[in-house]
């Protein structure tokens, strides 16, 4: 098993966090670098271009931080996966 030795913060403001922690308990990620990994591994698969969030990245952090509130009301509550077994 490859070390994780690569270690950098991560910022999120309270609104990602929220969505990141609602993210984790639904999909049962035991932390938040399962989470941060699993969506690397899916980009990897998929390398397809984020057609709803793409163009986002080139706008102004003003910009993005309204946007951020709004994905936020967009989860509807959910149950957590079962554990596979």
């Amino acid at each position: 098993m490859a070390r994780k030795d690569n270690r950098f913060p991560v910022c999120l403001s309270d609104d990602l966090l929220a969505i990141e922690k609602e993210i984790i308990r639904r999909e049962r990620y035991r932390s938040h670098t399962e989470c941060y990994e699993s969506f690397l591994r899916h980009w990897a698969i998929s390398q397809q271009e984020h057609a709803l969030t793409g163009g986002w990245a080139s706008l102004p952090p003003d910009g993005r931080d309204t946007m951020i509130p709004i994905f936020g009301a967009l989860l509807n509550p959910a149950p957590a996966r079962r554990a596979a077994g």
